[in-house]
């Protein structure tokens, strides 16, 4: 009797034993399920009407547009250039430089989705925005969702707790050790919190991660040198072929495929005029093709709609004395020229679709740009603020996306 109790006994130490060695391989199997890096690749995506040109090289060799040389900046060796500080060793970061509307962001986001970029760095793209207004929170915020989206969420409810970036980047950094990725800074600007716009603290994200990159875009000359690298983003040659094919992508998006006519003696001076008063400007381009390509539906002519854009812009020219932005383009005309021709696309979509809205074309243009600067917006918020149903609020967002 007394060895049938002592099996029993010891059956019941062995499966009391077992079940601890279970319960713990199951939460330690939990635990690294639950913070297990996931390579993702994260930013926004570039709009298909967008030109972006990453490989085309003049006769030297050299790349003929900023975005071109970025690219090659990013995937340029690392070992050998590597800046080196007491803290460890830095990942080598490329500074962009350029003043609004030259193609920074969308540089960083064609960057993103390129193939040999997203082979270079198999542990994933990170894309954060900080913008003019950003806070120390801000730049907390987004290494925290940079976290999450990696599969660290514990370690990113620690990063969102930090009470400064510098906390919040000691929690952060070890989750991308020897880890192969890119992470992009989009927008950094300096701030009287902040003079470096946060560079010195995030680039100690990448600190254990010699094969890492960073890219940063901003308009402050003093962030990007701090970077290290830099790529200038400069206006293009207002009548060069790069100015060129930006206009004719955007103009021509509203002709089908194959049937766009050649660009000939008769299209040349309207086209010429319209590209000296874009100045070179990427965003003045984009706009004034998508304007022309707006007359085109009209007047169902490409030849016709850059005739009638000139002359309209030629007249606001007069009308103001030629006066240009800062930048030395008319982006401004360009801008409410667009809107001018957006207005019938609007008014015959009203009639179509026979909507009642009691908004002006410009204050909807508005309001979606402010929202935009959050890089996405949920349909049934434009609803909610336009007073419409989701359906008319996605019709219109897609004109002005058009």
């Amino acid at each position: 009797m007394i060895a049938v109790e002592t099996q029993i006994r010891q059956a019941s130490n062995l499966l009391l034993h077992l079940t601890t060695q279970l319960t713990n391989a199951v939460l330690s199997i939990s635990e690294s399920v639950k913070e297990q890096y996931r390579s993702v690749f994260c930013a926004p995506a570039v709009s298909h009407a967008v030109h972006l040109d990453f490989e085309t090289k003049d006769a030297e060799g050299q790349y003929v547009t900023p975005e071109g040389a970025l690219k090659h900046m990013v995937l340029s060796s690392i070992s050998s250039t590597a800046v080196t500080a007491a803290s460890g060793t830095l990942s080598e970061a490329c500074g962009i430089v350029g003043m609004a509307g030259v193609g920074k962001t969308v540089a960083l986001q064609g960057l993103a989705a390129d193939k040999d970029i997203r082979a270079r760095f198999p542990d994933g793209i990170q894309y954060m925005s900080l913008g003019q207004e950003a806070t120390v929170q801000t730049a907390i915020q987004e290494v925290a969702r940079a976290m999450t989206l990696c599969g660290a969420s514990e370690t990113a409810a620690k990063v969102e707790n930090s009470t400064s970036l510098k906390e919040a980047v000691a929690f952060a950094f070890t989750w991308f050790q020897e880890k192969e990725c890119l992470l992009l800074i989009d927008d950094k600007w300096p701030t009287e919190e902040c003079p470096t716009g946060f560079l010195t603290d995030l680039r100690q994200l990448l600190r254990e991660s010699p094969r890492s990159r960073m890219a940063i875009s901003t308009r402050s000359v003093e962030i990007a040198y701090g970077a290290g690298l830099v790529v200038d983003f400069g206006a293009r040659e207002p009548l060069g072929a790069v100015s060129v094919n930006i206009f004719m992508k955007y103009a021509q998006k509203s002709i089908p495929l194959g049937s766009a006519p050649a660009t000939g003696d008769a299209l040349l001076p309207s086209v010429t005029k319209i590209l000296q008063w874009c100045a070179g400007l990427p965003i003045a381009l984009s706009v004034s093709g998508s304007a022309v390509a707006l007359l085109v539906r009209n007047v169902g002519s490409l030849e016709m709609a850059c005739e009638i854009y000139a002359n309209d812009f030629e007249e606001r020219a007069m009308n103001l004395s030629d006066k240009r932005d800062r930048d030395g383009s008319r982006l401004s005309d360009g801008i409410l020229l667009s809107l001018k021709y957006l207005q019938v696309e609007f008014s015959n979509w009203k009639e179509r679709e026979s909507v009642e809205i009691d908004r002006t074309i410009r204050e909807l243009y508005t309001s979606l740009c402010v929202l935009m600067k959050q890089l996405w917006v949920p349909i049934s918020v434009l609803g909610a603020m336009w007073n419409l149903d989701e359906k008319s609020a996605l019709d219109i967002a897609n004109l002005f996306v058009e």
